[in-house]
């Protein structure tokens, strides 16, 4: 009677078509019984289906040939490792396994305790045929599924091409229209034995001093060859060129990576180069710059303030109520003065690591430039303006412009420093009045923000949601606490039918959301929660074993039992 198996059948030029004494070779894959099996129709759609989408051509390692059964069959066993092409048969045995009408029939069926993938060569009376190669046949390719439902009749499923077996396909054809004749070939630029980002030592291997006979001495006679003095000289020197080797690979090693840290510090250079050329032009960097540029330069100018201010000279002006003149020689001495030490103290800041290029060749510069751009401060000598330019531009198309103003007292004495925002009061020259709206696009005033609401918006491949706060309790909620007050203080038999329904299903749903809540948590906060869990319930079991431990030998000690009877009960 015809049998139903599903086998995978060798290519037709594979070479254990010529050794085989099979009518077909093949390896079987699944045995589902005799004929007529039920369901014969589905288990071959699904039998296709998966050899479709689920396989591709695949080979098998051959692990050993021996023989098989109570028959003495003759097969090549094949290798169940991960490099042997096993995995890729196994799962797609488990995957029709997972058909309900082929399980059914591979259950009714006894089976081997293990599936042992194997290829039939041939058995005593019809033995495989000589083999006519100097080499053992190693490995098997597979390109066809076949559903056998008869002698070895059935339905045939070709299975799919690697894309690299295309892409050499067409690699081979458009060589040979070239006129090329082409082979697999795989190239290594090198030398043998060399490695990936390993650069070869230029310190020289020491030198062996031993003979062949001394080496030979010492491993027949151990020890005993070092009586000889010229074995102990070429030990001796074998060790200084050992001593030698070790410092030179020291040094060599120690150069090597003073190299790559310079190549580091050059590449970092040049990305903080371009970092600071590009905040440079970005308008919110520069007023930072100037802002911290000034809040430094202030503190240590107001320092030298207080020096000028003290010379006797200016105590004599300001005294004599000159300061308050502003074109008085003395003053405009005064504020010049002034002014050179703000500046050289800022381009001290400016030499600072913090605000050079990286590379060393360019850097930032202050110097005092004439009131021209600002028109409401044009005649007015308590302000003096800066500009930032790079040290070696040749042009100032990229410079900062900022200015200062003087805080004095009523005479004019010079206090203290303020930034000027040139840019807001250049606006109030357009305009007296600036109405300004603090809020968010669409927010409408004495109206606001629902946190109740939920919406929900799709972010790329995820869905991201916002609101959901200070929600009341719902009714259902409610009406569930008060089922529960009465259950605690009245009763169950207090409780209708309805209520005790609503207040079951109000439960189960709360169990099965939190449930569903813990497993979405992530794998390791589960851990720690189990972890703690554990161990709190550890330590609570002992101490209440401690506790009942004491107590009962408080208990045992006031009792009057003889001394073999507190041994029978385990107390001495």
């Amino acid at each position: 009677m015809a049998n139903l198996v599903v086998v995978a059948l060798p290519s037709a030029d594979d070479r254990v078509w010529k050794i085989s004494s099979e009518k077909v070779p093949h390896m079987t894959i699944l045995f589902l019984g005799e004929m007529p099996v039920q369901n014969f129709t589905k288990i071959a759609s699904f039998v296709e289906h998966a050899a479709k989408q689920s396989l591709n051509r695949f080979g098998m390692e051959v692990d050993r040939r021996g023989v098989l059964g109570d028959e003495g069959a003759d097969v090549l066993f094949f290798d169940k490792t991960k490099w042997g092409g096993y995995p890729a048969i196994a799962e797609f045995r488990s995957y029709l396994l997972q058909d309900d009408n082929i399980r059914a029939a591979y259950q009714a069926v006894e089976q081997y305790p293990e599936w042992l993938p194997h290829l039939t060569l041939g058995f005593p009376e019809t033995p495989a045929k000589k083999d006519d190669q100097d080499y053992k046949l190693s490995y098997v390719d597979f390109d066809r599924i076949a559903l056998w439902f008869n002698d070895y009749e059935g339905f045939e499923y070709s299975l799919k091409k690697h894309e690299w077996e295309d892409l050499a396909e067409v690699g081979m054809s458009s060589t040979m229209i070239t006129g090329w004749t082409a082979t697999a070939q795989i190239l290594h630029a090198g030398v043998k034995g060399m490695k990936w980002g390993v650069r070869k030592s230029n310190v020289p291997r020491p030198k062996n001093n031993f003979s062949r006979k001394q080496q030979v001495a010492i491993v027949s006679t151990g020890g005993f060859a070092f009586l000889n003095k010229g074995v102990r000289e070429a030990y001796n020197k074998n060790y200084e060129g050992a001593k030698v080797y070790r410092t030179a690979k020291k040094q060599e090693k120690a150069g090597r990576a003073a190299d790559k840290k310079t190549a580091r510090v050059k590449k970092w250079n040049r990305e903080i180069d371009t970092k600071l050329r590009k905040d440079m032009s970005d308008p919110k960097f520069r007023e930072s710059l100037k802002k911290d540029l000034h809040r430094s330069t202030r503190r240590e100018v107001r320092k030298e303030v207080t020096r000028i201010n003290n010379k006797p000279e200016y105590k004599k002006a300001y005294y004599d109520d000159v300061f308050e003149n502003s074109k008085h020689p003395t003053t405009k001495k005064y504020h010049s003065e002034i002014n050179q030490t703000y500046l050289k103290k800022m381009n001290d800041f400016l030499a600072n690591d913090e605000y050079l290029l990286a590379s060393g060749n360019l850097g930032l510069k202050a110097e005092l430039t004439p009131n021209r751009n600002a028109d409401p401060w044009k005649n007015d000598p308590t302000v003096f303006s800066l500009r930032l330019i790079e040290s070696k531009a040749s042009h100032a198309d990229d410079s900062i412009d900022f200015m200062v103003r003087y805080v004095q007292d009523d005479k004019g004495l010079v206090t203290d420093f303020e930034l000027l925002n040139t840019s807001m009061v250049q606006g109030e020259l357009l305009t007296e009045h600036i109405l300004l709206h603090a809020g968010i696009k669409g927010m409408k005033w004495g109206v606001r923000k629902d946190r109740g609401a939920v919406t929900v918006r799709q972010k790329g491949k995820k869905l991201k949601t916002s609101g959901g706060a200070k929600l009341p309790a719902h009714p259902d909620a409610i009406r569930t606490k008060g089922i529960h007050q009465v259950l605690k203080k009245s009763g169950i038999d207090a409780l209708s039918n309805q209520d005790l329904q609503a207040y079951s299903t109000r439960l189960n749903l709360e169990a099965g959301v939190k449930r569903l809540n813990d497993q979405k948590r992530p794998a390791a906060k589960k851990f720690i929660t189990k972890l703690l869990g554990q161990e709190v319930k550890t330590a609570v079991t002992t101490v209440a074993d401690e506790a009942v431990s004491q107590q009962v030998k408080r208990f045992m000690n006031k009792t009057k039992l003889k001394p073999e009877e507190k041994k029978t009960v385990g107390f001495n």
